[in-house]
């Protein structure tokens, strides 16, 4: 089981230093950089750096819509109806 004071530590030690300089906007990007791809993920019995990004990921989306000055579900929204992956949105 992973316990969130690791998963502090993975994102102190190990993620915050992929994403210094990163475009916050740019959540594809930021998780490229971070999180190893999904084949060597299911390859190892460690998924501890998937699990803190998904931590990184919601503050990620929470500084997109204050950007936006959109509230996250009002965009979100707005990108299921138009059919949109979240992937796509730049």
């Amino acid at each position: 089981m992973i316990y969130s004071w690791y998963c502090a530590e993975v994102i102190n030690d190990i993620l915050a230093p992929k994403l210094i300089g990163k475009n916050p906007l740019d959540i594809a990007g930021c998780d490229n950089v971070s999180v190893p791809e999904w084949r060597i993920v299911q390859n190892t019995d460690d998924a501890s750096i998937v699990k803190a990004f998904g931590g990184i990921e919601i503050v990620l989306w929470d500084i997109r819509g204050k950007v936006w000055n959109q509230p996250l579900y009002q965009h979100l929204s707005n990108l299921m109806r138009d059919g949109r992956n979240l992937d796509e949105i730049k």
